[in-house]
């Protein structure tokens, strides 16, 4: 068996003392406002994550994506802070 030898983990309660995560959605015309909200996160040792409907752009409907996006996030909004994209089409 290939995978024989594996142990599977069921993680099924939170860490003690997690704090809890703080998930809001904000219009377009807030931007602005969220990203000045995060970068006083940041500055405070904390870390933020920004999510996108799409990973790629589409010709099917107009949303914001992900990888250009994140290359706007590094390069204007946050250029002095370590800005990653993580998405689930990336190789393993």
């Amino acid at each position: 068996a290939l995978h024989g030898d594996l142990d599977l983990t069921v993680l099924d309660e939170l860490p003690p003392g997690r704090t809890p995560v703080r998930t809001t959605l904000r219009p377009p015309d807030r931007r602005p406002g969220m990203y000045a909200f995060i970068e006083r996160e940041l500055a405070e040792g904390r870390q933020a994550y920004v999510v996108y409907p799409l990973v790629a752009e589409s010709e099917k409907v107009d949303l914001l994506a992900a990888e250009d996006e994140f290359e706007r996030l590094r390069t204007e909004v946050f250029p002095r802070r370590r800005v990653g994209l993580v998405h689930g089409k990336l190789p393993a």
